[in-house]
């Protein structure tokens, strides 16, 4: 019993003594608090709060413009070009000359032709080309002919009736049997060459339009482009008045380019194949107007990805009607891809960048709390921060450079301050 009330004894001895250990170590604890307290006071900032903006997200890019059609115009046959109508620069439109080779060996071959085809028709009996279905038998050269058979028709059967009663010399039934024969076989002559005719005339109408057409080619005009606007601009010219050209040889003469619209060509990553759709808006700026911004939409948009470079390709129609724009130009460019209604942002003077990181204080129960964010949008006097933010958080902008995380802060007045400065 005594050893037992001796170790109850020494039990309540360590008790106490630990229990003394502890209120000196936390009485400890608090000194030292209170000493970095009176070190470091607290610190005065100027606060603003987070603000929800709606935001227009967009999609940077950067491309070129080009002409809505780019038309490269030569010269369909051989000749020497006799006059030039318009040079770099000039608006022609459709159906305009452009230039004119000279005419002379073209008009003498429709001459020829014409004289040619005019000699057949004679020939036919008629005044202009046979359609299709013509009835050979109506020709003039074939109807002549069937006339003369049917002549020497009736006369061969009076004569076989008559040789059938005796009533007829034997040489004058021969001489009609010859002369049907022969009416026959001119009929037939008739009919083959009226058909040859046919041909040959309609060859030689085929050879006429031919001659005709080159003719016209002598005349080279600005072409018509199906589903686009009928004005172009020359973009270049590569022949002079006099010199001989030779088709297809020579390449272009006139370069010729829609210059209202415009389109811009332009290459995205990957990773925004989803947000970006036919019809979105495009706004573009080129360095001969800064400050300007140019309207566009998203006309196509290629279905596929390089699996080099791991990019797709998309086009916007630019209106262009005072052609400010110039095919070639250099664009930079944004996508207008959504609306965000609840974007969370803080003034940009509240963002603090030290080694490549970029941070924000807010204050919390009178501590400076830092949080790390990755800015968005920006704005003249505001940026985007990630969600992480709290929407009721109160952001430091100025007093930052003296914070630590977890330093105590007195939020003043910032119109005093200011009014004090």
């Amino acid at each position: 019993m005594k050893q037992r009330g001796r170790w109850s004894l020494l039990l309540m001895v360590a008790c106490l003594v630990g229990q003394v250990g502890c209120n000196n170590h936390a009485n400890s604890s608090e000194k030292r608090h209170q000493q970095s307290v009176r070190e470091h006071p607290a610190v005065p900032v100027t606060v603003d709060r987070v603000r929800l903006r709606t935001i227009q997200r967009t999609v940077p890019v950067v491309g070129t413009f080009y002409g809505y059609e780019e038309v490269a115009i030569s010269s369909k046959i051989d000749g020497r070009i006799l006059k030039i109508y318009h040079d770099l620069g000039d608006v022609v439109r459709s159906g305009g000359i452009l230039f004119e080779l000279d005419p002379i060996d073209a008009r003498l071959a429709v001459e020829e032709a014409t004289e040619s085809l005019k000699i057949d028709l004679a020939r036919l009996g008629l005044s202009e080309v046979p359609q299709e279905n013509i009835d050979i038998d109506k020709l003039p050269m074939v109807q002549r002919a069937s006339v003369l058979l049917e002549r020497a028709t009736r006369t061969y059967d009076r004569a076989k009736s008559m040789r059938a009663k005796n009533a007829i010399a034997p040489s004058d039934f021969e001489a009609a049997e010859s002369e049907f024969r022969v009416a026959a076989a001119d009929r037939l002559d008739a009919l083959t060459t009226a058909r040859a005719l046919v041909n040959a005339v309609r060859e030689k109408s085929v050879k006429l339009a031919i001659a005709r057409q080159r003719l016209a080619d002598t005349k080279v005009t600005v072409p018509m482009i199906q589903n686009a606007v009928s004005e172009f601009v020359v973009a270049g010219r590569t022949a002079s008045e006099g010199e001989m050209i030779r088709a297809p040889n020579n390449g272009p003469i006139f370069k010729l380019v829609v210059a209202d619209p415009l389109k811009l060509k332009a290459t995205l990553p990957e990773r925004y194949s989803s947000v970006i759709q036919i019809g979105q808006q495009v706004k573009a700026s080129v360095d001969s107007y800064p400050g300007i911004s140019f309207q566009g939409t998203i006309t196509r948009i290629d279905p596929t990805v390089d699996p080099i470079n791991r990019t797709f390709k998309i086009e916007a129609r630019f209106p262009n009607p005072d052609r400010k724009l110039l095919p070639g130009s250099f664009a930079r460019a944004s996508i207008l891809t959504k609306t965000d209604d609840r974007a969370k942002t803080v003034p940009i003077d509240a963002i603090v960048s030290f080694a490549g990181v970029e941070k924000i204080f807010v204050v919390q129960d009178n501590l400076a709390r830092s949080i790390i964010v990755r800015p968005g949008m920006r704005g003249t006097d505001w940026v985007e921060v990630d969600d992480q933010v709290p929407e009721d958080a109160q952001v430091v902008i100025s007093g930052q450079s003296a914070l630590v995380d977890g330093l105590t802060v007195r939020i003043r007045n910032a119109t005093s301050d200011l009014t004090s400065h």
